[in-house]
């Protein structure tokens, strides 16, 4: 699996929460459609920093360069960087199954 996940510190707390509706309206359908998306989330932390983070999990590396390459990165971060204070990051990781870390990690 590879998880993308991409952050952007928003302008303001209103900024925030049009990103979010945006976010709904724009992305929510191209990734309806993505092929090998398992799962998406866009998470809005307000405090001290207002960050808006999405991660998107793909079930294979080509799942992901397929939605980076085909355009469906590229209206993500359209959507992000009209709100943000600066640029969206994005960052690729391979993560293993949890199950697996399970076994890897238990005492004996």
């Amino acid at each position: 699996m590879i998880v993308q996940m991409l952050i952007a510190e928003m302008r303001d707390r209103y900024a925030l929460a049009e990103c979010l509706e945006a976010y709904t309206e724009r992305i929510g359908p191209l990734l309806a459609k993505a092929r090998g998306l398992h799962a998406a989330y866009l998470a809005g932390e307000e405090g001290g920093s207002l960050l808006a983070i999405v991660t998107l999990v793909w079930t294979s590396r080509e799942a992901a360069v397929a939605w980076l390459n085909g355009g469906g990165h590229k209206a993500l971060v359209g959507t992000l960087g009209p709100y943000s204070r600066g640029e969206v990051i994005f960052k690729f990781f391979r993560v293993e199954h949890e199950h697996e870390n399970v076994q890897r990690h238990r005492l004996h």
